[in-house]
């Protein structure tokens, strides 16, 4: 077993590999806060950044792919920010469009090569969970996710 402190060192030398990346894991975290405001009610991404605590030009380009994808809608001005526009988008959707490289392992990418790539047992099981994780992800949308489980954010505006 690994201790928290453990894990926290290792994980700042790079020596613990996560799933899923920083972008995905943010993008998902403004979906979740969006999706728990009201169907017009927009915020700042200057806002949304202060809430996830997370960098706002970092939010902002991740903001960026969302717009483009049509999944979040953007207004500039006063009035303006984001809001969620595709409350149906799946979550296989958004993982791939945050990291198009997204996999288990990345002896399951087309590019890698590897010399036991046709007889290796982990290969195949991992293969096997990879595409059984695609599926489920395929079949849950935002709206599903959101609608089991309160939103961990409150929904005070903050002051401007």
């Amino acid at each position: 077993m690994v201790h928290n402190r453990t894990k926290a060192v290792l994980l700042k030398r790079g020596l613990i590999h996560i799933l899923i990346s920083r972008k995905v894991d943010y993008g998902l975290r403004c979906l979740i806060y969006l999706a728990g405001l009201k169907t017009k009610e927009r915020v700042s991404i200057r806002d949304l950044s202060k809430r996830l605590r997370v960098s706002y030009v970092f939010l902002a380009k991740i903001m960026q792919i969302l717009v483009r994808a049509g999944i979040v809608e953007s207004r500039r001005g006063k009035v303006g920010g984001v809001r969620l526009k595709d409350r149906k988008a799946k979550l296989y959707k958004i993982i791939t469009l945050m990291d198009p490289a997204f996999s288990l392992n990345r002896c399951l990418n087309k590019e890698f090569s590897c010399f036991l790539k046709n007889k290796c047992p982990l290969r195949r099981l991992l293969a096997t969970l990879e595409k059984d994780l695609f599926a489920k992800l395929e079949k849950i949308s935002l709206l599903e996710l959101t609608k089991e489980s309160p939103s961990p954010f409150k929904f005070r505006r903050t002051r401007r």
